[in-house]
């Protein structure tokens, strides 16, 4: 065999196992949403085709559709099918078990599922899935992200929408989408699409997907959801919010009488609000309510009363509902809630919200309540709302805020590691003493200071220990009045892991006050947000026996000073014990890519002096 002929069969055997290998790995083939509105109902059909390539990936197969009271739901295909699209195996409707898709941290949800398992031992093998979801009710006519599994590529997908000539429309599109128009006679027929694999990598302290990822959102003109109502400013919409949850401040006579005895001996309107949200908070309990017309809006007043539970908007409306039989005007504030911040496109005013607080006006200040936790402070945000702009419904006058920052000023956690003399095993007791003012750890700890010893030790050692100790005891959380943001505690336990005997001496290496570990300027993809302000202060004190004898090396005093934040920390010997006093404050910033090297600099000085700095201890020579 020539030369020539040896290497056409091994490039021809090479291009014919391209597409084997490729077909070895799991991806979405194809995935396309299609929107028809024909003025009345609208109908959203979904399909997709995923390559499962090995049993690391079946767990594919589990198919899930949600949806809401008054939604119909027809599927059109479940099947998997080889390669060679011979069809292995299939499920009809009747195959698909319907359950309440109860949300973590409630107990109730009117969100509903359809779910059914569609699974071989066939490998690789593709699975078809095409439904159709119909409503009345209509919020979007179409939201797209070109992605249907985060860690798993998609490699073709598309979004069409078919509605009447005279339905005006709001788009919101990007770039990166090829975009075709089609001329009908009655509809309108739009397509955007894409053909490759978009990409995302989340990263550490990276931008809510929603705010770098792709999309297309489409919204009518006129809302026709529970109330029509035409939004095409920010006043608008919160208008139609206002529409859809009035009247719905029907308190029960019993519950009225009940305001006025815990109120009426007031004088101060500040007081009167304090005493009502401790009321909520001792009477009322939180349940989850998301989709359908039941996530927008609350049940009325009167249901709280008589039931003691309510989503983030019925126990918003109930408690709005108490101070108007008082005289205390109050507003409904929608907000994105949780600890990584969505940016709100103020641009395109629509449904940029999952939760609800209360706004109360008082001479002329503004208290925040939030109504869903039964622990958190008076006019306390926190983490999981604070800093953040929101949509302050008020009549005629609903409009973008800003939300308050925990700051330095009120947010400080002071954490004080004190350790006995080490005995002959070189093990140290440790006391742990702790006070917090805001922010995560104050509300782990006040979430907890009730619960029992194993729960408290549980969050100790996950937010307070940058060390490992044994067992611990004397565990208490301790918190003088429930709408203070002041929060003390202490525990102690074992220690042996923070010092070595090297040779003659000994050296006692401390943890870094915090996680400083960031990806260099070449692997960053994503602008890095710190969302919530970073405010420590730690001390560390080491009884060393017969100190007066020994030779104690310690490093120089350190400062660094950034417009990202600030960093120092000192040495020291004091009454025998060798001491460590160090802070760290990091500014709640969005650090787009270009100003990252910056930050990172920042970050590397940090985190390059916790690695070389030692406390080395030494016999006199």
């Amino acid at each position: 065999m020539s030369k020539l002929k040896v290497f056409l069969l091994l490039l021809i055997t090479y291009l014919a196992y391209l597409p084997v290998s490729f077909a070895q790995s799991t991806a979405v083939l194809s995935y396309d949403k299609e929107a028809f509105f024909d003025g009345k109902k609208k109908k959203t059909t979904y399909t997709y085709k995923v390559l499962i390539g090995d049993k690391e990936n079946h767990e594919l197969g589990d198919l899930s559709i949600d949806y809401s009271l008054g939604e119909d739901v027809v599927i059109h295909e479940a099947s998997i099918y080889t390669l060679n699209g011979q069809k292995i195996r299939a499920l009809k409707k009747k195959d698909f078990q319907k359950k309440n898709a109860v949300s973590d941290g409630a107990f109730h949800d009117d969100t509903y599922q359809m779910y059914a398992s569609l699974k071989t031992n066939q490998y690789p093998h593709v699975l078809h899935f095409s439904y159709t979801i119909t409503s009345k009710e209509m919020l979007y006519l179409a939201g797209w992200y070109p992605k249907v599994y985060a860690h798993i590529p998609t490699l073709k997908s598309s979004l069409t929408v078919k509605y009447p000539k005279d339905f005006p429309v709001r788009i919101k599109e990007d770039a990166c989408f090829e975009y075709q128009e089609f001329n009908g006679e009655e509809y309108n027929i739009q397509k955007w699409s894409v053909k490759e694999n978009l990409e995302y990598n989340p990263e550490r302290n990276s931008p809510h997907i929603r705010n770098i990822f792709p999309v297309v959102e489409i919204l009518p003109e006129t809302i026709s959801y529970g109330v029509d109502h035409k939004v095409k400013s920010w006043t608008e919409f919160g208008e139609w919010i206002r529409i859809l949850n009035a009247g719905l401040d029907d308190l029960t006579a019993q519950e009225k009488v009940k305001i006025h005895a815990l109120t009426d001996t007031l004088t101060d309107p500040c007081e009167k609000v304090k005493v009502l949200y401790n009321y909520l908070q001792d009477n009322t309990r939180y349940i989850n309510v998301s989709l359908g017309i039941g996530g927008l809006k609350s049940h009325p007043a009167s249901y709280v009363c008589e039931n003691k539970y309510g989503d983030c908007k019925a126990l918003t409306n109930y408690m709005q509902s108490m101070l108007s039989e008082i005289g205390i005007p109050s507003f409904m504030v929608d907000v994105y809630a949780g600890k990584q911040i969505k940016s709100i496109d103020t641009e395109f005013p629509s449904q940029q919200f999952n939760h609800v607080i209360l706004g109360v006006v008082v001479d002329a200040d503004t208290i925040f309540l939030e109504n869903t936790s039964k622990v958190h402070p008076f006019n306390y945000l926190g983490s999981f709302t604070q800093n953040r702009k929101a949509l302050w419904i008020e009549q005629g006058k609903s409009r973008l805020v800003d939300l308050p920052a925990l700051t330095k000023e009120n947010t400080v956690d002071s954490i004080a590691y004190t350790f006995s003399l080490a005995d002959e095993n070189e093990i140290r007791k440790v006391k742990v003493d702790f006070t917090s003012s805001g922010g995560q750890l104050f509300e782990a700890l006040n979430s907890y200071k009730n619960s029992s010893d194993k729960k408290q030790e549980k969050v100790f050692r996950s937010h307070l220990l940058p060390f490992a100790i044994g067992a611990m005891d004397s565990m208490q959380i301790v918190k003088e009045d429930r709408n203070s943001t002041f929060i003390t505690g202490s525990f102690q336990g074992e220690c042996k892991r923070l010092e070595k005997k090297i040779a003659s001496f000994r050296v006692i290496t401390l943890p870094r006050i915090i996680n400083t570990e960031i990806e260099k300027p070449s692997e960053r993809e994503h602008p890095y947000w710190v969302n919530l302000v970073i405010h420590k202060k730690e001390h560390f004190e080491f009884s060393i026996d017969k100190i007066e004898q020994l030779k104690v090396e310690l490093p120089k005093d350190f400062e660094l000073k950034s417009k990202y934040g600030e960093y120092k920390d000192h040495y020291y010997i004091k009454e025998g014990k060798v001491c460590l006093d160090r802070s760290i404050y990091i500014k709640p910033n969005q650090i787009s890519l270009e100003d990252y090297p910056t930050f990172y600099d920042f970050y590397k000085a940090i985190h390059s002096r916790s690695r070389k700095t030692s406390i080395i201890i030494k016999q006199q020579s």
